[in-house]
């Protein structure tokens, strides 16, 4: 088999696997979550020392930094691939990637502040759901470098209830601070 067809061939199975792990491709306001999946899928393959510019050969004398490069290149837009694809590493391509995200988070980091302000459980909205975008919203503020803490994290749950959980409120405020965990808060909002 050629060079060409085991290629394509490796690239037809990485375009799967991203598929499968429901990678979007890196488009710009995805950075965050784009980051964190891409990072495990090059965990779970083996080939994450690359981003740290730690390179191995395979026993088909083939690097993990090729095969690291390749699976960036495969997971981001079109505008991405030109500015990267250049680069000589897997390490640099994920560091230009990372510096120009950064730079545009501070403006998005702003944003992401004014929403989680902001945030409160809609009048038709399930507990559980309303968790979870409070849980999304920290992530992305994380991954655009001004995460909020656990602390943070619990009180804009409980300060964007509706009025109708103000008795769930004054429990919680009578729970021993040792317990104010995220996870007995959830488990509470879920009983």
């Amino acid at each position: 088999m050629s060079d060409q067809t085991s290629s394509s061939r490796n690239s037809r199975a990485s375009i799967i696997e991203l598929e499968e792990y429901g990678i979007a491709k890196l488009k710009g306001a995805n950075y965050g979550a784009w980051k964190a999946q891409l990072e495990a899928s090059l965990i779970v393959k083996g080939l994450s020392g690359a981003l740290r510019g730690v390179v191995v050969k395979d026993e088909q004398g083939i690097s993990t930094d090729e095969k690291a490069r390749a699976h960036i290149l495969l997971s981001v837009d079109s505008k991405y691939v030109q500015m990267i694809s250049s680069l000589g590493t897997a390490k640099e391509m994920w560091g230009r990637l990372a510096a120009v995200h950064v730079e545009s988070s501070s403006a998005g980091c702003m944003a992401l502040q004014e929403q989680f302000l902001t945030i409160k459980m809609g009048p038709d909205e399930k507990v559980n759901d309303y968790v979870a975008r409070v849980e999304s919203l920290a992530s992305m503020m994380k991954s655009a470098g001004c995460e909020q803490s656990e602390k943070n994290i619990i009180g804009k749950i409980i300060i964007g209830l509706p009025s109708s959980y103000q008795s769930f409120r004054s429990a919680w405020i009578g729970t021993p601070v040792d317990q104010q965990t995220r996870n007995t808060l959830l488990a509470r909002l879920s009983a």
